[in-house]
């Protein structure tokens, strides 16, 4: 209950309520919004706007109306029409900037914030709108109450995005790392090559020399044999005087 009580009043509008009986359309359309029929309701007050294109009656309920559409880009344009306008009365102000507020947590919860940057963005200017409102009607607890909420969920964003920065850092770190041991590894691979080829071309060397040394030793005998063939059979003769 909690939540569904959180959600009532955070998200909680001020419908005005004129009593105006010539203002017909706007009477149309508060009985359809008030039947949820939010579509039938806006095309009322776009109605009655046309008649009075500075009516800030139905400026302020075309921007509830859209609300409950989700139309939140033409929401905060009405809204905005009415809380920005001096010469309107300070409540309907108050209430535009309250609803303005309401419309940008919104939008911070649903498709309009693709990134956490949109949403601390949607958030702080909701935070602003509040202010705004409060500004006006310094008493109003409901604006008090959200401006406090939005505040959570801009500290909660806060910290979703450093933790994303944070791993970002992390991952970044470790491909860091992977890149120097890889590039260490394709060092000492190159440096085992190098040994390799030294040591095929040292192992070359020594058998050459080996082959050449037998190959001297093999000629050095074979003219000792071809010495002592040359000489066998002859003795020495001795003089006949």
């Amino acid at each position: 209950m909690k939540n569904l009580v959180i959600l009532i009043m955070v998200f909680s509008f001020q419908l005005s309520g004129f009593a105006q009986k010539d203002l017909k359309l706007i009477r149309k359309g508060n009985s359809d919004y008030n039947k949820k029929n939010y579509k039938e309701a806006e095309i009322n007050y776009r109605k009655s706007l046309e008649a009075d294109n500075n009516s800030y009656k139905a400026l302020y309920n075309l921007g509830n109306s859209l609300y409950k559409q989700r139309n939140y880009q033409e929401a905060l344009k009405n809204y905005k029409s009415v809380a920005e306008n001096p010469d309107f009365n300070k409540d309907i102000r108050s209430n535009a900037w309250h609803n303005i507020g309401n419309t940008l947590l919104q939008s911070s919860m649903g498709t309009d914030s693709a990134s956490l940057a949109n949403k601390q963005e949607n958030l702080k200017n909701s935070i602003d709108a509040y202010k705004n409102s409060l500004r006006l009607k310094p008493k109003d607890n409901d604006t008090k109450y959200n401006m406090e909420y939005a505040k959570k969920m801009l500290a909660q964003a806060q910290q979703e995005q450093q933790q994303k920065q944070d791993k970002n850092q992390q991952n970044k770190d470790q491909q860091n790392k992977d890149q120097q041991q890889q590039s260490k590894q394709d060092k000492q691979d190159k440096k085992d090559q190098q040994q390799n080829k030294q040591d095929a071309q040292n192992k070359m060397s020594k058998q050459e020399a080996d082959r050449i040394l037998e190959a001297l030793n093999n000629n050095e005998k074979n003219t000792r044999d071809k010495l002592k063939q040359a000489f066998s059979g002859k003795t020495k003769i001795e003089k006949d005087w």
